[in-house]
């Protein structure tokens, strides 16, 4: 008679894959994600870049898209003289970046369902804004646009082509979005504090780290392009898709307890209280950031210009006032697309 070979739970070799799925199927530690959450406010501004150098849309920041809209539809109760009746190019570009966005944060509503702290998803929503950003690089190639405008008037990604290409990289943030959903940017009582503070330190680098990620982004766009520019912001979505996998488990204390994955599912874990300050914290911080990445914008534009600096910069009010209304109106938005976790 044959001997039957040892079970491989009892001698404590546990096989590949099941190792893996419950790698995949574990949360991570919440304490251990301080630095990816910074990582991942400098994709934020990465992404971000190329669709407001094409046409002057923040394919991550949805309130000002919308706020256009509201604008556009304002014109046609406008006095005669500045009454328009057609859908002009930039008001489509806003449509287009608006419902895409719409588009990958119902898509990232999965997360809800699986759970927001688990692997599985923050790997799989990863790879998902991957697979989107590269559909975006093949629009932008295909539409035959150099993806830089050449003024307000003249925006790049005009083409049905072009603008499935925006489309694309919205829907990308919104699915970026979904995930950093855990906690809000500053919503913290001592922001203000003038010492060491370590929720309130980690999310000022991650602020700091989107406007770093704007001015790489714009500087590779001027010297490569819009479609190299976006496979480069690929491969550091891959980095950051390696990166939950090797995070640490959370401990068995804080673990949700829930029905196995194919039996149910289980309601969102964690729900963050929303206190008194993220109101004000919205205004100053949003406002000060959104300044911030419009000024790169702007030095940009100045280094762009021909052999002369400042002085052969030409000065636009009505481009400083859209400026300034775009950034107003993303204040909620530029906080909802740079993800911190707690």
């Amino acid at each position: 008679m044959s001997l039957r070979s040892v079970s491989p739970t009892l001698t404590g070799r546990i096989p590949f894959h099941r190792r893996v799925w419950s790698k995949l199927v574990a949360d991570i530690d919440p304490g251990s994600v301080h630095v990816v959450s910074v990582y991942m406010s400098f994709l934020t501004g990465l992404t971000a870049a190329p669709s407001f150098a094409a046409c002057f849309v923040w394919c991550g920041f949805q309130t000002g898209n919308a706020a256009q809209l509201g604008l556009a539809i304002a014109r046609l109760f406008t006095p005669d003289h500045q009454k328009t009746f057609s859908f002009q190019k930039m008001d489509q570009q806003a449509l287009t970046s608006l419902l895409s966005f719409i588009s990958g944060t119902l898509l990232g509503q999965i997360g809800n369902r699986v759970g927001g702290r688990r692997r599985a998803w923050l790997v799989g929503s990863t790879m998902g804004t991957m697979l989107l950003m590269m559909a975006a690089t093949l629009a932008a190639h295909l539409s035959g646009e150099d993806g830089l405008a050449n003024g307000r008037g003249d925006p790049s990604w005009k083409t049905p082509v072009g603008m499935t290409a925006l489309g694309f990289l919205s829907a990308a943030m919104g699915l970026q979005g979904a995930i950093g959903t855990w906690i809000d940017l500053f919503n913290d009582p001592f922001l203000f504090a003038f010492k060491h503070v370590h929720t309130r330190d980690i999310r000022a680098f991650g602020c700091f780290a989107l406007i770093l990620g704007a001015l790489i982004s714009r500087v590779l766009l001027g010297i490569l392009g819009s479609i190299e520019t976006i496979g480069i912001v690929i491969g550091f979505r891959a980095v950051l898709a390696v990166w939950w996998f090797l995070l640490p488990d959370a401990p068995f204390s804080e673990e949700v307890q829930m029905l196995d994955i194919w039996k149910g599912w289980k309601l969102p874990y964690n729900l963050n209280i929303i206190c008194g300050y993220k109101a004000f914290s919205y205004l100053v911080v949003s406002w000060v950031s959104g300044m911030s990445v419009w000024m790169i914008g702007f030095l940009a534009d100045i280094l762009d210009t021909e052999v002369g600096g400042l002085a052969s910069y030409s000065y636009d009010p009505s481009t400083m006032q859209n400026a300034s209304c775009t950034v107003l109106g993303g204040v909620a938005n530029i906080i909802e697309s740079i993800p911190f976790m707690y």
